[in-house]
């Protein structure tokens, strides 16, 4: 499970948290490693929840980014640890959005 101390990782680690209005086809977000840039496609998030998801989903692939000794999770599988933080653990996603200042 994500933790406030990866999510904190990820950060002094450089990645940036940005949210685009434009659309990317066939994308909600993406993370680009080179770059350290966790992007957020806003215009093909269907609700707040989508984009919540899709939040917690690209975070997660940043710490599995990070931490080369987890092995790289099927999409499927982030997305259902996504769906579980979202519900279980939502102060992860108020600091993620606090510490980014995600309105």
């Amino acid at each position: 499970m994500l933790t406030i101390d990866q999510v904190n990782e990820i950060y002094q680690e450089g990645f940036d948290l940005r949210l685009k209005r434009t659309p990317h086809p066939g994308f909600k977000g993406e993370i680009d490693p080179s770059t350290y840039e966790i992007i957020i496609y806003q215009s093909n998030t269907e609700s707040q929840y989508d984009k919540d998801i899709t939040i917690l989903h690209e975070f997660l692939h940043a710490r599995d980014e990070l931490n080369a000794s987890l092995e790289a999770a099927d999409c499927s599988l982030i997305d259902r640890e996504a769906e579980y933080i979202y519900n279980n653990h939502p102060y992860v996603l108020a600091y993620i959005k606090d510490l980014y200042n995600i309105r």
